[in-house]
């Protein structure tokens, strides 16, 4: 049986390797999934959101294409895929 403390535990982090003909890093690799997900109409502040310049739209738009195109070629060229789960309560 289970005790509160057996069942709160936080599991180790595992170590991951990482193999990318695309990527130097996990770090940018995580950038670019940053990028593919950014909204480029609205921008989020603590206020709320707000509507983004026509230059900004552009900017994240061309980001965004270039970080799928990187993304897509790290799939394409067999680089480590990556799965995240959360255990249930």
């Amino acid at each position: 049986m289970k005790t509160d403390t057996q069942s709160t535990k936080l599991a180790k982090p595992q170590k991951i390797e990482f193999h990318s003909q695309v990527y130097a890093s996990l770090d940018e690799f995580f950038q670019d999934l940053d990028r593919a997900r950014r909204d480029e109409n609205y921008t989020r502040t603590h206020r709320g959101l707000f509507p983004r310049t026509p230059t900004e739209r552009h900017q994240i738009l061309t980001d965004k294409i270039a970080a799928r195109r990187r993304l897509q070629q790290h799939d394409d060229t067999g680089g480590t895929a990556l799965m995240f789960s959360l255990p249930l309560a």
